[in-house]
């Protein structure tokens, strides 16, 4: 988990950069329009950027558990998925049945 912790948080600080690049029109009309917040939320297309931000981030967060839990299962019935050998890459195990 903390080689992954490591792996993500430049991807999260990425994220946030292109959505900020991106939402820049959004983030001018904030501070220049003069309405008030409340009313400049329930306007359909930043509603719209605020729920793909945090669709987003929810993906973003469910991957590192998601993908260390299918590495551990994988650890784990390791000696079931014998007959999938062929399909999981390059032949990592020798004839004597031990990984290189």
């Amino acid at each position: 988990m903390r080689i992954a912790q490591d792996h993500i948080a430049p991807t999260v600080n990425t994220l946030v950069l292109a959505y900020a690049g991106a939402a820049l029109p959004l983030l001018l009309l904030f501070s220049l329009s003069g309405e008030a917040l409340a009313y400049l939320v329930n306007l359909e297309f930043v509603t719209e950027e605020i729920v793909r931000t945090l669709v987003g981030s929810l993906g973003l967060m469910s991957s590192v558990p998601i993908t260390t839990l299918l590495t551990c299962l994988l650890a784990l019935y390791d000696h079931c998925l014998s007959r999938l050998r062929r399909f999981l890459g390059p032949a990592a195990y020798h004839s004597d049945g031990h990984p290189h």
